[in-house]
C-alpha cells in the first residue's frame, strides 16, 4: 500500500511533466541534494515534506472523513553564471508556483486540490555565490481522509 503522501507527490511530479515537459524532467526524491556536477541539466526535484491533519471537520455531507493536509516541495535547481540565466529559473519559480496553487489532483484516492503555493526564488545565498540557482517552491494540497 502506497502512502497518500506519495501518491499526491507523484501526481504532482506527473503533472509538472505534462505542463512543462519541455523545460525539464520532475522526479520524486527522498533527498533534496544532488551533486553539482550533476546539475549542467536542468533539476526539478518534487518531495513530500510532510502532512498534517486539520481539525475542520467537512459540513457539507458530501464526503466522509476530515480534511488533511499535504506539503510537496519543488526543488529547482541549476548551474547559473549570469543574471539573464538566474532570471529565467526565478521566471520558471513563477510559473511553477502558479500552476500549483489550485492543481485539482484527481488521480489521488480521495480527490487533492492545491489551496496554495509560495516560492522562495533564491532559497540558499550559498548556492548562488557557487554558480548554482536553487528555487524552492513549497505547495499545500488538501484532501478527505475516507
Amino acid at each position: 500500500m502506497t502512502a497518500k503522501i506519495t501518491l499526491v507527490a507523484n501526481a504532482v511530479r506527473d503533472a509538472l511533466n505534462v505542463a512543462f515537459s519541455q523545460e525539464f524532467t520532475a522526479e520524486v526524491r527522498y533527498r533534496r541534494e544532488k551533486a553539482v556536477a550533476e546539475l549542467g541539466e536542468l533539476d526539478v526535484g518534487v518531495f513530500r515534506f510532510g502532512e498534517s491533519p486539520t481539525p475542520e471537520e467537512d459540513a457539507s455531507g458530501d464526503r466522509g472523513g476530515d480534511e488533511i493536509e499535504y506539503t510537496i516541495e519543488v526543488a529547482v535547481r541549476k548551474k547559473a553564471k549570469t543574471d539573464e540565466e538566474i532570471e529565467a529559473l526565478v521566471t520558471l519559480c513563477e510559473y511553477i508556483r502558479s500552476f500549483l496553487t489550485r492543481l485539482y489532483l484527481n488521480t489521488v484516492a480521495g480527490d487533492v486540490i492545491g489551496s496554495g503555493a509560495g516560492y522562495d526564488p533564491i532559497y540558499d545565498e550559498a548556492h548562488i555565490k557557487s554558480g548554482v540557482f536553487f528555487g524552492l517552491v513549497t505547495a499545500t494540497f488538501r484532501g478527505f481522509e475516507e
